[in-house]
């Protein structure tokens, strides 16, 4: 009973518990004929074909936010500081560049994990187009005021409608979990800098700009993509209630 038990609580991390459920207890009424070794493998076999969508969705999204963070260092940071003198004016859009990546990363996974069709996923694209565009495109002013506009409309429409609202708090909330890892980012940088720039470095000891380096590449592209991910899959299984197309798969 407690290996029972085990399974369903495992194949429940990915379908719904009455459906996990049913599986097991298909998979329990054929393990006498072909034992327990079965029993596993098959078990293993039902969550893959559950959990497919999960590694490949991000795996996909975390591709798209390497390219997509890569060229908005070069828009931002590079071109900016030839046409943006003022640094916190830079600072400003560097924080807006983030948030476009962070978008299209959510945008990659939603797609793949929820489908085209799931409405925070559409959300989500209305909203990334206009604002990467506009942030691109921002010293044509025609275009960047139509993507501001574009953007307000897609924000009011969003809150008339109840599904739409979630799906608004949703992305909300993601966005506010990337922000909060790069504000850890960078005070785990500035501890490095604080502990590490006075230590010799010819004996053994980390420079201090290679232990700046792997903390930022961890928190930024390790932490900050699984904690938007588990962010965005908890937000969207309490609010929005819509099972997913890898729940629903025929095992």
């Amino acid at each position: 009973m407690r290996n029972v038990a085990i399974a369903e609580w495992i194949v429940a991390r990915f379908t719904s518990k009455k459906r996990a459920a049913a599986i097991v207890g298909d998979l329990l009424e054929l393990a006498p004929e072909n034992g327990r070794p079965w029993f596993w493998l098959s078990l293993a076999g039902v969550i893959l074909s559950l959990a497919w969508r999960r590694p490949l969705a991000f795996a996909a999204a975390l591709c798209v936010y390497f390219a997509a963070f890569s060229a908005s260092f070069w828009r931002a940071y590079l071109h900016f500081r030839f046409t943006i003198p003022d640094p916190h004016w830079r600072t400003v859009w560097g924080v807006l560049f983030q948030a476009s990546n962070c978008l299209w990363f959510i945008v990659v996974y939603a797609a793949i994990r929820h489908g085209v069709r799931d409405r925070v996923t559409r959300l989500l694209l209305a909203l990334s187009v206009p604002i990467t565009a506009g942030l691109y495109c921002w010293e044509r002013p025609t275009i960047l005021v139509a993507c501001i506009a574009l953007t307000i409309c897609v924000l009011a429409v969003s809150t008339l409608n109840n599904k739409l609202r979630r799906g608004l708090l949703i992305v909300v909330a993601v966005l506010m979990v990337n922000a909060g890892i790069f504000l850890l980012t960078a005070g785990l940088i500035a501890l490095c800098l604080r502990f590490l720039h006075p230590a010799p470095t010819g004996n053994g000891g980390m420079q201090p700009a290679l232990a700046v380096q792997w903390v930022e590449f961890c928190m930024l592209f390790l932490i900050a993509p699984l904690a938007m991910t588990s962010a965005y899959s908890r937000m969207h299984n309490w609010l929005m209630r819509d099972p997913s197309p890898d729940s629903q798969t025929q095992v």
